[in-house]
């Protein structure tokens, strides 16, 4: 029982903690003036998003944009908005997998927006230990209730 113990304690201190350099490296370009978001520590209120947002699992709402499947979360006035991967499409833990889902969702929602005169003003890596668990966006008006109607 301690060794279960300990390695539980273990595991979420390693995961608690952010690898900076790696994450900045891992992420779109357009994160990397900015630091990474821990998302082991961060909870829905941290990211200001309180539409379709769990404090254990973030993002809840699922949408389809530009064929890549993600879950997103939402502030009231629609200019925040959290992305991150379908649990369906990597398990938690295939670091790899969703970092590079997370990527190309952050591309299809970047598009996306950009066809329909939205502009993304910020994003920032929502990061766990060394890989990406999704992208916190800041957008110039509402962006969120597009997506809800998805």
């Amino acid at each position: 029982m301690k060794k279960i113990l300990f390695v539980s304690i273990v595991g979420m201190v390693l995961t608690a903690c952010v690898n900076v350099q790696a994450v900045k490296s891992l992420s779109v370009e357009d994160t990397r003036n900015s630091d990474p978001i821990n998302g082991a520590t961060a909870g829905c209120s941290s990211f200001g998003v309180s539409k379709d947002c769990n404090i254990i699992s973030g993002a809840t709402r699922v949408v389809s944009i530009e064929g890549s499947k993600m879950r997103i979360a939402g502030s009231e006035d629609g200019r925040t908005v959290m992305i991150m991967h379908d649990s369906d499409e990597c398990g938690i833990t295939e670091t790899d997998c969703q970092t590079n889902v997370n990527n190309r969702n952050y591309a299809a929602i970047k598009k996306f927006y950009s066809s329909i005169g939205v502009s993304i003003s910020s994003v920032r890596a929502i990061a766990a230990a060394d890989f990406i668990g999704g992208y916190s966006l800041t957008l110039d008006n509402d962006g969120y209730s597009v997506l809800e109607k998805l």
